[in-house]
């Protein structure tokens, strides 16, 4: 406090002399000075949350199935074209699931995880396992549900489904593992895939 009120009169003065000082005559041009060297050319960036890619939430029209080892699995294949060989080696792809099919008891209404997920339930005291996972290839994403009883004939139209593909920059750690620059923050792709929702949309600029 006593710095600024030593300072305030120096800053007012100078002020209003500078607003009543009258503006002279402009003076005669000099020469025109040698133009300076070249500057060296800088490092390349790393890429930025700009070329982040994400879908709204989809529900699956339709699912089909498969047995497998005696596992009946309901599937979806979602087109995705921005999944190149390219970033399925370097990028990172987070899908994320609201199984709102579920009654609120077993899946409460609005929550969201990230896939993998299992989701137990009981019916007249045999405990079931449903288990939802995603497999991104080259240009698509298969969303896969197998339940541990095969207790299922179809799937209800409620699930709905959101993908967040982030290739950034990369660079390998010193354990040689990738990892993923956003804004300057370098993250694995272990930390991304445990990171809550919200943190991830937050972090990324996501609606």
């Amino acid at each position: 406090m006593k710095f600024f009120f030593k300072a305030a009169p120096v800053v007012i003065a100078a002020t209003v002399f500078i607003t009543a000082c009258k503006k002279g005559d402009a003076g005669p041009q000099g020469p025109k000075g040698d133009a300076g060297e070249q500057g060296i050319k800088g490092d390349k960036g790393a890429t930025g949350t700009a070329n982040v890619t994400y879908s709204d939430w989809f529900v699956p029209s339709s699912y089909t199935i498969l047995t497998s080892y005696g596992i009946k699995h309901f599937y979806y294949n979602k087109a995705v074209p921005q999944l190149t060989d390219q970033l399925l080696k370097t990028g990172t792809v987070l899908v994320y699931a609201r199984l709102e099919g579920y009654v609120t008891s077993i899946w409460p209404s609005g929550q969201m995880a990230q896939l993998p997920v299992a989701v137990v339930w009981q019916s007249g005291g045999t405990s079931f396992t449903d288990t939802w996972s995603a497999f991104c290839t080259k240009g698509n994403i298969k969303i896969d549900m197998a339940n541990s009883g095969n207790y299922y004939s179809a799937i209800p139209p409620a699930h709905s489904f959101r993908y967040i593909i982030i290739p950034g920059g990369v660079r390998i750690s010193a354990t040689g593992k990738k990892q993923i620059i956003i804004d300057r923050f370098a993250y694995s792709e272990e930390q991304l895939k445990a990171m809550p929702y919200d943190q991830v949309v937050r972090i990324l600029n996501i609606k």
